[in-house]
């Protein structure tokens, strides 16, 4: 008996669906899909306990089909707080349209024919409970003021938004922030131009964003944000030469206690390593440095950047700092930097001249006696396994112990704490 026919067989077993993921592969004929749909309507006009649901545009452009003829039609979930949508198109907005429902957590991610979408607009309903907003294409707001008051978590992928200020003034209760975009800064300018902006009506009594504990994204954008606030966790990516006279204002505004930073060295002269190097070190309040550094070209020597680095460390207060290469293969996914998988780095990737000779080892205990506040170093060059190590200070000098790398990575997890993503 199918799952349909097992459930539609007796009403009282609709109350029982509490989570349902229905998905179509590509290979189902048409006529099986109607018919499916048809059955899925069903359900959801009786699924009145169901709290989480996972579906599609293939799926949903049936179901709207039957129930088009009714014009006030509406899909009354009254414990629905968790719904996924993936390659949404019309179907699927005038499927949140005509929803009524509770909604806490919401995944759109649009298909290519609706991503001039202006999400504001099909949202609006769920407003005084909508608490994640997972956001995939589409247009997020069009300069106009719509309050949000209990999102907590946006996490963006290539979205378009319009003026920053909005943004912030739009979700007052934000504590999570991710804008992933393409790896070019090319609107950098807009930016800085909204940075100035924001700053001034940001101004004085404002107190959105009070609770912001996690931010991460491209430079240009969170440093367009124009924010003067403490946060716990700052996540950047790609740091290029041209951002590194904002660095210092950024760090300086948002006190971050732990860095996560991706440089791109393409391009860097010596003035901007050292500019960029002087931020991080005498940022008051970092004590975590995760750095990744990926280099496309030889313009500048990789031991050199990082032995300027470490020349300014000296005026940290760092305690753990993770050193990692990255690859020059840049993706929007970027949980496997510092994995330890040595496959996921490509053999010409130049950071691997980063020991110039020496041991990873010996460039390790090179950063502890340049920074006296190091505790611990987690570093990764690309060609073989990550090492860990502990930093002890005796007798007025300084020597590593070995740990576990495994521990090291669970260190970095540990910092993101609950602000991992999937965790929200």
């Amino acid at each position: 008996m199918s799952f349909f026919a097992y459930v539609l067989a007796e009403p009282q077993r609709l109350r029982g669906i509490h989570h349902l993921s229905f998905l179509i592969p590509s290979r189902i004929p048409g006529d099986q899909i109607s018919e499916m749909a048809h059955h899925f309507t069903r359900v959801l006009r009786g699924a009145l306990c169901l709290r989480s649901l996972w579906t599609s545009e293939s799926i949903l452009h049936d179901v709207i089909s039957n129930v088009l003829s009714d014009v006030d039609y509406t899909f009354h979930l009254p414990s629905l707080g968790d719904l996924r949508l993936d390659l949404a198109g019309k179907q699927s907005v005038v499927f949140l349209q005509r929803l009524k429902a509770p909604l806490r957590r919401l995944r759109l991610w649009l298909s290519i024919p609706v991503t001039g979408l202006d999400v504001f607009s099909v949202i609006d309903s769920f407003r005084n409970t909508l608490e994640v907003l997972d956001l995939q294409d589409g247009v997020l707001g069009t300069g106009t003021e719509v309050q949000f008051p209990c999102i907590r978590a946006i996490r963006m992928v290539c979205v378009t938004f319009g003026p920053t200020v909005f943004l912030v003034s739009n979700f007052p209760k934000l504590q999570h922030l991710m804008c992933i975009g393409p790896a070019d800064d090319s609107d950098v300018q807009r930016f800085l131009d909204e940075a100035e902006i924001n700053r001034s009506s940001l101004r004085g009594g404002n107190r959105h964003w009070e609770g912001l504990n996690f931010l991460s994204g491209r430079f240009s954008v969170l440093y367009g944000l124009g924010l003067n606030i403490p946060i716990r966790y700052l996540d950047i990516f790609w740091l290029f030469k041209d951002h590194s006279d904002h660095l210092l204002r950024l760090l300086r505004d948002l006190r971050p206690e732990c860095l996560d930073l991706d440089v791109c060295l393409k391009g860097f002269t010596w003035a901007q390593v050292q500019t960029a190097s002087i931020a991080i070190a005498r940022s008051e309040r970092l004590r975590y440095l995760i750095l990744g550094i990926e280099v496309i070209d030889h313009t500048v020597n990789v031991m050199s950047a990082i032995d300027i680095l470490m020349s300014e460390l000296r005026h940290s207060s760092i305690t753990f700092m993770a050193l990692y290469a990255l690859s020059t293969a840049r993706g929007t996914s970027r949980p496997h930097r510092i994995s330890g998988d040595p496959t996921l780095f490509r053999e010409s990737d130049p950071i691997r001249h980063l020991r110039k000779g020496a041991s990873t080892k010996d460039v390790a205990l090179r950063f502890a006696k340049s920074a006296p506040s190091l505790t611990h170093i987690y570093m990764h060059d690309g060609t073989g396994r990550p090492e860990y190590w502990e930093v002890h200070r005796e007798f007025g000098g300084e020597y590593l112990s070995g740990v576990d790398h495994a521990i090291g990575f669970k260190k970095m997890e540990d910092l993101r704490g609950e602000y991992t993503w999937e965790e929200l």
